[in-house]
């Protein structure tokens, strides 16, 4: 757990990802309970998982800069949620591309959501082979490289708003809503405001008189 210094909570990196374990095992026990067969619930929920994971990771920096006493210290694990959001987001996209497109690629690339999700997916490729200190030291711009992580961010959004259910229809004709959907989608909102928080926050601090 984290540490409380004063009035203030100081997270850890243990805490961040207890954290993310208790949310994935919550997703995988929700769609545990959906009568669907097993390859597709799985389908669906590591897609679900790895935007969660994406999140999580763009919005560790704007807490830092919003929280810094809380959340300062956690700011190093941003890449190992963002390339754990990535291996579960690779096992997504083989096991659609195998289920439903049968590895046929070209009739993966019909309707304007998997159109989005291919250069998602080459996108979030390139940022996991350059995630590395290596890299960072000798791939120029790698700084500006590594910001098309709001790119993906915008498009995997979209893609997933588009293919989310909302209402999930059970096979005994029963509507209910999907709880996980929801929360990813209030995940995905809370990711861009704290994003624009967090700008607006280090444009003041650049502007501000010395």
């Amino acid at each position: 757990m984290g540490r409380t210094k004063g009035m203030i909570m100081m997270i850890r990196g243990p805490d961040l990802f207890m954290l993310a374990i208790i949310c994935i095992a919550a997703l995988a026990a929700y769609y545990a309970l959906f009568p669907l067969q097993a390859p597709i619930v799985l389908a669906r929920f590591t897609g679900i998982a790895g935007f969660m994971l994406l999140c999580f990771s763009l919005m560790l920096g704007p807490l830092a800069t919003l929280f810094p006493k809380s959340f300062a210290a956690i700011l190093e694990y941003r890449r190992a949620m963002g390339l754990s959001s990535f291996f579960i987001i690779f096992a997504h996209f083989t096991l659609i591309l195998a289920l439903y497109f049968n590895w046929d690629v070209s009739r993966a690339l019909v309707g304007l959501p998997l159109l989005l999700a291919a250069p998602a997916f080459l996108l979030y490729l390139l940022l996991a082979i350059t995630s590395n200190s290596w890299s960072m030291k000798n791939v120029p711009q790698w700084k500006n490289l590594q910001r098309l992580a709001y790119i993906l961010f915008i498009l995997a959004f979209a893609h997933f708003l588009l293919k989310a259910n909302g209402l999930y229809k059970d096979v005994g004709g029963v509507f209910f809503v999907n709880v996980a959907e929801v929360a990813m989608a209030a995940l995905g909102i809370a990711t861009i405001i704290l994003q624009v928080a967090g700008a607006s926050v280090t444009l003041g601090r650049k502007s501000a008189p010395e």
